[in-house]
């Protein structure tokens, strides 16, 4: 992603001049923070559920027979992030904690919408926020901007 720290001369009062940063992103780089977020939130997923070390007593359940061990119809197969979705997670949340509550958790909406689902809706975030999903996208869309000044303010990639 490149950099968007573009510094412009501005006339004040007098002859004084100001350097001000011209920090609007473009579609794509508001694209590559969109799919940064949409990745997190996959990785988020697929993270491991936290759970309260205890200990367990119960037995285990004794097969009857030994064709029946190895295989097991109940057993999940989970995908395990790798480093590199880590590496990506880990940004993200802190980015995540540079924005204001309103954006992080509108953001973060929208990409848990997008991986659970393969299309995802902005009907259901609307939903959540009592408007219409044209008003989220807006909202969407300014949430990154501001996520993008973050970046860009902060060093951050």
């Amino acid at each position: 992603m490149r950099s968007v720290k573009q510094l412009t001369k501005t006339k004040t009062q007098g002859t004084d001049t100001k350097q001000t940063i011209a920090v609007w992103a473009s579609k794509e780089e508001l694209k590559a923070i969109d799919n940064m977020f949409k990745s997190a939130a996959k990785t988020d997923l697929r993270l491991p559920p936290v759970r309260m070390k205890r200990i367990a007593a119960a037995w285990l359940d004794m097969k009857t027979e030994w064709s029946e061990y190895g295989y097991d119809s109940k057993a999940k197969v989970t995908i395990k992030p790798s480093a590199k979705d880590i590496t990506n997670y880990d940004k993200v949340m802190d980015i995540g904690l540079k924005l204001s509550r309103e954006d992080r958790v509108l953001i973060w909406s929208v990409a848990i919408s997008w991986a659970s689902k393969p299309y995802g809706t902005w009907t259901r975030v609307a939903k959540k926020y009592n408007c219409t999903r044209q008003t989220v996208m807006n909202r969407y869309r300014g949430a990154l901007q501001r996520a993008h000044i973050a970046i860009n303010f902060y060093n951050m990639i």
